[in-house]
């Protein structure tokens, strides 16, 4: 009987204070679809997930909450309140209304659980509802129901007003007016209108020859003048320009008056002859002065009697030329090739023991200048200067009489050759210069090498194709 008592004293109160301050509990509910106290939780002081309770009341923005778990958010007529699980009551208060009171969730047959979202909702007297306008351009000006109602700096503008209909209009300077019907219902305690202005534009008609010239408007391009088709522009100052790879590019400012069409005709000039030539040339001045790469077959011509008793010698050699500051040029390569030698020096020398040819691979750098001539600079002659090393290999005849070895030992002493067995390797190096032409993508070269290891000069010719 006294908790009967109590409960009835305290409705009483509560009601009393609801009925002052004319508002009522519309409706206490569990929204079981709402997920959002998963995916913004919150734990109470114990670690344990709480509950998110949703408060909605318009008219007023300074409900406190003392029960809640953390901060309360509020936004749009909504109030965020956390709640530990299995918590009885909730309790509110707001100074500048003098509105107060308790909710017991039993009342409703609530349990309050982890995890879970409930709704709360609070209904005037007089059916009071929120009309929420999100506007753009923020600088325009919004009328609801024939009154003024000032955006704030994110174009936001809230309207606390009863259930019904309501017109609106939208208008700012340079921007098409916008305007429509707004309802505000029983079921819905906040609507929101989005309204997004629309600048306006007004023809602007371009007549160029050639038709084929790009158009730039404000540094945006609208494509080939024969494709724009209708073009509009907002009201203002706007720079036009026109571009052809022939023609000598146009450029205007124009000014476009609100609810008149601008014209502009244009006929672009053709750029003089000479000036486009020279352009294409301009761009093929290069091909000589680039890294370039050669690949030769040449003959070499030796001094019997001091290079080991070779005659002559083909090879095959690829050379990388690196240009740089406009003439100087370095070029490294590789060699490879075949060398014979002359039959007296051999017998001499080695006997019937080797065969009467060895091969080398050699590896040739120089330094020099490449001076470029001709149309479009496609030749060069280049003089080079720098060293090379070689290194050879001696090979046994199976057919030839091993006993000749003996004469290996009675051979010059400035040559470096050791004595043969089946194969045998040695080496050479030396100085070397050479005079290259180059004709477009053939060329000729002459050399002049100087052996540092027991020979003499010994001069060379070399055909090549250049590419890059």
């Amino acid at each position: 009987m006294r908790t009967f008592l109590t409960s009835l004293l305290l409705t009483c109160i509560f009601a009393t204070t609801i009925n002052a301050q004319e508002y009522s509990i519309k409706s206490v509910t569990y929204r079981q679809k709402d997920a959002r106290a998963r995916t913004a939780p919150r734990n109470d002081n114990n670690g344990t997930p709480c509950a998110m309770v949703k408060v909605d009341i318009i008219g007023i923005n300074d409900l406190k909450f003392p029960d809640a778990v953390g901060d309360v958010d509020y936004s749009l007529g909504e109030y965020i309140v956390y709640l530990s699980e299995n918590t009885k009551s909730l309790r509110y208060n707001s100074a500048s209304k003098n509105f107060s009171g308790e909710i017991i969730f039993a009342d409703y047959d609530i349990t309050i659980a982890q995890k879970s979202v409930y709704q709360i909702v609070f209904e005037s007297e007089n059916k009071m509802r929120a009309a929420v306008f999100s506007v753009y351009p923020e600088t325009a000006t919004l009328s609801f129901d024939g009154k003024i109602v000032n955006l704030d700096e994110t174009g936001m503008a809230i309207v606390e007003t009863s259930i019904g209909k309501y017109e609106y209009n939208v208008t700012c300077e340079g921007y098409a007016p916008v305007s429509g019907t707004i309802e505000l219902i029983d079921e819905e305690m906040t609507t929101i209108t989005n309204v997004t202005m629309e600048e306006k534009k007004f023809p602007l008609i371009i007549n160029c020859k050639p038709d084929s010239a790009e158009l730039f408007i404000d540094n945006v391009s609208y494509g080939k003048i024969k494709d724009a088709g209708n073009i509009e522009v907002t009201e203002g100052t706007h720079i036009v320009q026109l571009k052809s790879p022939t023609y000598n590019d146009f450029s205007k400012q124009i000014y476009v008056q609100a609810g008149e069409s601008a014209t502009l005709d244009v006929a672009l000039v053709q750029m003089e002859q000479e000036r486009i030539v020279l352009k294409k040339e301009r761009t093929r001045t290069s091909i000589s002065i680039r890294p370039s790469h050669h690949i030769t077959i040449g003959g070499e011509l030796y001094d019997k009697s001091k290079y080991f008793g070779y005659e002559w010698g083909a090879k095959l050699e690829y050379t990388y030329t690196h240009t740089f500051l406009g003439v100087f040029q370095i070029q490294p390569g590789l060699s490879l090739g075949l060398m014979t030698f002359d039959k007296e020096h051999k017998q001499e020398l080695y006997g019937d023991s080797i065969k009467s040819e060895s091969y080398f691979l050699e590896i040739p750098l120089q330094l020099g200048i490449g001076i470029p001539f001709g149309r479009f600079n496609q030749n060069t002659l280049s003089i080079l200067a720098g060293g090379y090393a070689r290194g050879y290999m001696i090979e046994k005849d199976d057919e030839g009489d091993n006993d000749d070895k003996s004469k290996i030992s009675a051979r010059e002493t400035t040559t470096p050759q050791k004595q043969i067995d089946d194969k045998e390797y040695d080496y050479d190096y030396g100085l070397r210069a050479t005079i290259r032409l180059d004709i477009k993508s053939f060329s000729i070269s002459g050399e002049c090498s100087h052996s540092l290891n027991g020979g003499r000069l010994y001069p060379a010719i070399k055909l090549g194709y250049r590419f890059y």
